[in-house]
């Protein structure tokens, strides 16, 4: 018996420590918070931190949701590639846009009722009609 509690003792503590760890893990593991691409695309603009509740994150995500009914791609492709015509236009071109000025402008190319464009594509088409001029 008492080889028994010698045994049982020692397991009965790592398993008690093992069980404490792993509610400790599960707790502090909490999913890190899923930011909308609308406030995403309104922190890349102004260059830091924005409350989630901004105003201006409201008008990105009236532009987006207007683009993303007019294009095939979804709200992530249409984020990448307003981000990048800005990087593109900034880097190559020095010319200065802000994403939603850039958002709005590509929303106002497209007539109401148009559907199945390919956001790439009007993209490019804005890039090279804002070079050229």
């Amino acid at each position: 018996m008492k080889n028994f509690c010698r045994i049982l003792i020692p397991v009965m503590a790592i398993a008690v420590l093992f069980g404490f760890v792993f509610a400790c893990t599960d707790s502090n593991s909490q999913k890190e918070k899923e930011y909308t691409t609308e406030y995403k695309l309104a922190v890349i603009d102004k260059g830091g931190y924005l409350e989630e509740d901004d105003p201006i994150v409201s008008e990105y995500k009236i532009v987006l949701d207007s683009l993303k009914s007019k294009v095939i791609n979804d709200e992530i492709e249409i984020a990448d590639t307003v981000v990048k015509v800005q990087d593109i236009l900034r880097e190559k071109y020095q010319i200065n846009l802000s994403i939603l000025k850039i958002m709005k402008d590509l929303d106002a190319s497209i007539p109401e009722g148009v559907e199945n464009l390919d956001i790439v594509e009007m993209a490019s088409a804005y890039m090279v009609l804002l070079v050229s001029e």
